[in-house]
């Protein structure tokens, strides 16, 4: 029986689970979260190596749990992408090779840049063996077998990051896995019935996974979860936290921030009770979520519309959001059934005794997956390493074969180049005679040269600049009627502006559709300015699409 650390790495914060494992058996020891500075990490990403190491090493040694060098990193990055794909029974052994072979067709990207790792969800199609009986393997490809996987890309630079703070700590990774995946295999041995839906709240996004029948059957990624709640807290005056995010934390925690709805008659009833301060904070903080609990609302109506007939037995919750009070309430309200944030595992013994601050099991739901979890991120890596020290023996043979069978090309080759300096001699002076046809050549190639230079100089013509006709009637069409433009300039690479709204969630709207313009490649704002009149206003700035691509597009759209 070993120990080992799995660790998930967040952006504001590091959360350490301390197990020991001995084959399937897994034993929580301890476990406790700290946070880290901001900009360490973004998006999964880890920007100084060497100082989360330090940081990490600091934290273990006031816990004296230096000796563990054994470690398992739980991540998440809106980077990596899954998609679920069916593939022919083999032997276990080839599947990442066929999973190569069509990884260009699963993901429209350049997969030299990224790691591909899967996962098996089920095997379909067997029905001889769910009969109780055995079949050969020509029987089996009768009946049609084939294994349903979770395939996902992982970019190369983000699991660089992981090795290198490793490295700089001293630990020796066992395996890499992703956070969202961790969820489902953390909780399918207690969801083997019914339609559940199980959230991982975080600071700044939410995964769901819905599980039916014990089997996976949708993952999805929300960019919003407590963050934004954290955001009103930290920085409102009523309780004067002034920037302090753990402070905050702290609050959403041991306080009850938010109403119970998001109805606003219903808020408004709080408001003698409460005090004007107090009720306004509330409100405020209650509103943060609509986002969120909005957005999960649609995801459930998406699976239901999908699968006629279907109701969700359960939903649960873990992640950051199992130590939120009052979040079960308002979850509950909004969503009409009951939600409960997760309290337990099957085959895991926990008691918050263990946490140093008293978490939940579901604060480490993505810790406790990973270990349960056979898929592993570096499995690519490795079988990479032993293909090329295979790829480096056979080349030595190869060598050795090639050495042997030169020596007697060495022999041939001094007969066969007589012939050939007797045949150049020839050709020589065939080529004298000719020696006109040089002078057409050489004039064919500076008409040819000409051309092309009048080509390129036509090509800087064309600009981008040229469809800013396409985006104003792209604005006319999708921007909203109560939108003010009040101030617009065009170069050649993009256009900026000026905009005021009444809203906030105009404002969201309005930055929501200029992502969908066609003529667009990519939409950013530095951030909105609420005006004494009470409008919101904020500067945007646009980029153009590359002018072939636009024209591509253009042209598909025509044909369509």
């Amino acid at each position: 029986m070993e120990k080992m650390l799995t660790i998930e790495v967040r952006n504001g914060q590091i959360r350490v689970m301390k197990v020991r494992v001995s084959g399937k058996r897994i034993k929580i020891l301890s476990c406790f979260r700290f946070p880290i500075p901001s900009g360490l990490i973004e998006d999964g990403y880890i920007k100084d190596t060497k100082e989360v190491a330090n940081i990490l090493k600091s934290e273990l040694a006031k816990r004296k749990e230096t000796n563990i060098k054994k470690v398992a990193f739980s991540i998440f990055s809106n980077r990596i992408a899954g998609k679920e794909v069916e593939l022919p029974y083999v032997k276990k052994k080839r599947l990442l090779d066929m999973i190569e072979v069509n990884a260009s067709d699963y993901f429209p990207v350049d997969i030299s840049q990224y790691i591909l790792s899967y996962d098996i969800l089920d095997i379909i199609g067997n029905k001889t063996a769910k009969e109780g009986k055995t079949e050969s393997k020509k029987e089996d490809k009768k009946e049609g077998k084939k294994y349903r996987l979770m395939v996902y890309i992982t970019p190369k630079t983000l699991i660089k990051g992981y090795q290198e703070l490793a490295a700089q700590g001293g630990f020796t990774i066992e395996k890499i896995n992703y956070s969202s995946h961790n969820v489902y295999r953390a909780v399918e041995k207690k969801f083997i019935k019914g339609t559940r839906m199980v959230m991982k709240i975080g600071e700044d996004e939410t995964n769901i996974t819905i599980i039916r029948d014990g089997k996976l059957a949708l993952q999805r990624s929300l960019s919003y979860g407590m963050g934004q709640a954290l955001d009103v807290i930290a920085h409102h005056p009523v309780y004067g936290t002034r920037g302090d995010y753990v402070a905050a934390w702290d609050m959403l925690i041991k306080k009850d921030c938010f109403y119970e709805t998001l109805d606003e008659e219903v808020m408004e009833s709080y408001k003698e009770k409460d005090g004007q301060d107090i009720w306004e904070w509330k409100c405020e903080v209650t509103e943060s979520l609509r986002y969120l609990i909005n957005n999960v609302s649609r995801i459930m109506d998406y699976y239901i519309s999908r699968n006629s007939g279907i109701e969700f037995t359960s939903i649960q919750y873990g992640g950051l959001g199992s130590e939120v009070k009052g979040l079960s309430k308002l979850f509950s309200e909004e969503l009409r059934q009951p939600v409960k944030p997760i309290t337990d595992l099957i085959g895991i013994s926990y008691n918050k005794q263990l946490s140093e601050q008293g978490d939940s099991i579901g604060t480490y739901i993505s810790c406790i997956g990973c270990l349960y979890s056979d898929m592993n991120i570096l499995e690519n890596v490795n079988q990479k390493k032993k293909s090329n020290t295979d790829s480096l023996s056979g080349a030595w043979l190869i060598l050795g074969a090639g050495a042997l069978a030169s020596i007697v090309l060495i022999g041939t080759s001094l007969y066969l180049k007589i012939q050939e300096e007797n045949r150049q001699a020839y050709l020589d002076k065939e080529i004298a005679a000719r020696q006109d046809v040089q002078v057409i050549y050489n004039n064919y190639l500076t008409e040819k040269a000409n051309v092309s230079q009048l080509e390129n100089i036509y090509s800087n013509t064309v600009t981008p600049n040229e469809y800013l006709v396409a985006f104003i009637e792209e604005m006319e069409e999708k921007m909203p009627s109560s939108i003010r433009i009040d101030s617009l300039s065009s170069t050649q690479s993009g256009v900026n502006f000026n905009v005021t709204v009444s809203t906030k969630e105009e404002a969201a709207d309005v930055l929501v559709q200029l992502r969908t313009f066609n003529s667009l490649a990519s939409v950013t704002t530095s951030g909105i300015t609420q005006q004494n009149n009470g409008e919101i206003a904020f500067d945007v700035v646009c980029t153009y699409k590359n002018v072939e691509d636009w024209q591509q597009e253009t042209s598909e759209e025509v044909k369509q």
